[in-house]
């Protein structure tokens, strides 16, 4: 009965489609494991449990499954198609130390399973255990030596482990087996340049040459590799080799570019580009790589800078449908400091593809250094209705509105965009901050107050807030000694700014101390502080306090002649007499 139950095990596995994924499908784990005496009750038994094992493993239950296999396997410690399929579980748990055991005990028990040979090599990659993995793969490929894959994994663990020639000579026995295979020839080529092997690599090309004619990409790659190599006049033929199977061809006039270019016939090297930037069977993407190749080359940019631009519209030209072009075209305009022509290539992005949050980024940077309000407002907009959990856009709207003194609509902006931030994101305290002034403006001087403190806790050093709070704690007359700590923190971090000088002098006024007042507000008067209205009113109202009404009189004139019209100076001005 002992065939019985393996014969069992067999139909059901197959059934349930038993195997993990590794690099390959498999197709069903055939068990010949050596159990130890068990009766033909508990042969069943032991079945029972791998199927009902496997059943959890395909409804998704694996740690169900695992649990079952667990007492598969504590009733027989050597059933393989048990070890391995909990290995393949404990694999995609990423728990590889437990499953590498299991995956072991499969191969012991079943050495010639190719299925669990597999996952332990794979499993020993994912240990960083090379050498194991190396001898896995090798006993893989005597067991299968058609078995292409496992050339291959053989051949990418050598060059992960830069053992160039040893992958050489493993692609060099997959060859022998499956021929000459453009793929593989291409990989070789890159290792014997990695080892400096430039003739090797070039007879690698040249094989696939002589094996396809028509095909002028490995002309092409070939040419590549002579100008690599300093030999531009092999290179030079054998573009015009490719220009006479297809002079259409885009990518040899990129290279007749380079060509020209390292020759120094730069009108040459021009004229190449724009007939490969016109030409509409060369790839968007192409195009675009060249493009930020030479914006990101500082002597490539110097030499086509005035050519940019054209080349970009070339490239819209030949490709008017794809937002990929003029991307690039704002890239190359915004990088000359053409900010709106950028704009609006930015913009027509957005209508061919509106699913790229960083060019509405671009747009509303732009918007702001422009100091464009309406467009700011209009685009942080539809930006937040396409991306509603991105923070940035409320910044922004929030600040527009501000500028635009819609306090509350600011509010609203910085209030919930604030929300979309981690608790520790530095972009939070620009919202507290605006938060602060856009609730002073609205007059909730306590909710101002409040997040001005939340601010300062994320920068305490931040001189706009510290000004700001402590300017507003003054003219509110209210909790002084905070104001004062602050605005003693912040002309300690500037002294010598003459708007801080007088917030410090007006905190120190609202606490009565004249003389102090008076020190600070004559230092902030100096330089362009002599003209500033604001600092010439508070001197005014110093110098009434510090009995000198001819004097204080005489700046608050002076703060009406630099711009200051309001009720409370005029009635200053002409009773004589400190009204706040």
């Amino acid at each position: 009965m002992k065939n019985f139950s393996v014969a069992i095990y067999i139909i059901l596995a197959v059934a349930l489609g038993s195997g993990c994924k590794t690099s390959k499908t498999t197709t069903s784990s055939t068990s010949h494991s050596k159990s130890k005496s068990l009766s033909q009750e508990e042969q069943i038994h032991n079945t029972s449990l791998f199927i009902d094992a496997m059943r959890e493993k395909y409804i998704g239950n694996d740690d169900k499954s695992i649990a079952l296999l667990a007492q598969c396997l504590k009733q027989n410690p050597n059933n393989d198609g048990a070890q391995y399929e909990m290995a393949c579980l404990l694999y995609e748990d990423k728990k590889y130390a437990e499953a590498i055991v299991l995956a072991q005990g499969a191969v012991r028990n079943n050495p010639n399973n190719e299925w669990y040979l597999l996952l332990e090599a794979e499993l020993y990659i994912a240990l960083k255990d090379n050498a194991n993995a190396e001898k896995t793969y090798k006993i893989l490929i005597e067991k299968k030596p058609k078995e292409a894959e496992y050339y291959l994994n053989l051949a990418d663990l050598y060059i992960s482990m830069a053992k160039y020639s040893e992958a050489i000579k493993i692609y060099d026995g997959f060859e022998k087996n499956e021929g000459i295979q453009p793929e593989i020839s291409l990989q070789k080529e890159k290792l014997y340049l990695q080892l400096g092997k430039a003739p090797k690599a070039i007879e690698e090309i040249e094989a696939l040459i002589k094996l396809f004619p028509d095909e002028t990409q490995y002309l092409g790659m070939l040419a590549d590799l002579y100008l690599a190599m300093g030999q531009p006049l092999k290179a030079y033929e054998l573009f015009q080799q490719i220009l006479q199977i297809n002079p259409n061809d885009g990518f040899v006039h990129l290279s007749l570019a380079d060509y020209y270019r390292v020759n120094n016939e730069n009108e040459k090297a021009l004229a190449e580009l724009k007939t490969a930037f016109a030409n509409k069977d060369l790839d968007v993407d192409t195009k675009v790589k060249v493009l930020l190749s030479i914006l990101s080359n500082p002597d490539k940019k110097s030499q086509y800078y005035s050519e940019l631009i054209p080349l970009a519209q070339l490239l819209i030209q030949s490709s008017p449908e794809e937002a990929k072009g003029y991307s690039v075209y704002g890239d190359i305009l915004l990088d000359q400091e053409k900010k709106i022509e950028a704009r609006d290539a930015f913009r027509k992005v957005t209508e061919l593809d509106s699913s790229r949050y960083a060019i509405w980024q671009q747009i509303i940077l732009i918007d702001y250094d422009l100091l464009d309000i309406p467009a700011l407002i209009k685009e942080c907009q539809k930006a937040i209705d396409l991306f509603p959990e991105q923070a940035e856009p409320y910044l922004y709207l929030g600040m527009a509105q501000y500028n635009s003194k819609n306090y509350s609509e600011a509010i609203s902006a910085f209030s919930t965009g604030k929300n979309y931030l981690q608790s520790k994101d530095k972009m939070l305290f620009f919202f507290y901050s605006y938060l602060g002034d856009s609730y002073y403006q609205n007059k909730s001087y306590d909710k101002a107050f409040e997040n001005y403190e939340k601010a300062l806790v994320i920068n305490p050093k931040d001189d706009h807030v510290l000004n700001n709070y402590a300017y507003y704690l003054a003219l509110q007359n209210t909790n002084l000694d905070r104001a004062f700590e602050i605005a003693d923190k912040l002309i300690k971090l500037q002294p010598d700014n003459n708007n801080y000088q007088d917030t410090y002098a007006w905190v120190l006024y609202k606490r009565n101390d004249f003389v102090n007042a008076k020190v600070w507000i004559e230092k902030a008067l100096t330089g362009t502080g002599s003209k500033n209205a604001s600092i010439l009113d508070h001197y005014g109202d110093i110098l009434y306090k510090s009995s000198n009404t001819d004097k204080a009189v005489e700046y608050w004139m002076k703060a009406k002649e630099n711009g200051m019209s309001t009720d409370v100076l005029n009635k200053k001005i002409a009773e004589r007499k400190l009204y706040e």
